[in-house]
């Protein structure tokens, strides 16, 4: 692999409410990605936000 880091994955499994995966994939076709990759995406969203939130929170105490 040149110049590539390997990156373990690990598959999991996740049950949604119908109604969320309709969301999910109303979004999915604006956007243009597969459902996986929104699931990614939405995810490394949420934890950089989190992640940015307690620097801030800890930058104010």
């Amino acid at each position: 692999m040149a110049n590539k880091e390997r990156i373990i994955k690990q598959r999991v499994n996740i049950d949604f409410p119908i109604g969320l995966l309709r969301k999910i994939d109303a979004d999915c076709r604006q956007i243009g990605v597969t459902r996986q990759a929104w699931i990614k995406i939405a995810c490394d969203e949420r934890l950089r936000a989190t992640e940015q939130n307690r620097k801030i929170t800890s930058k104010v105490k």
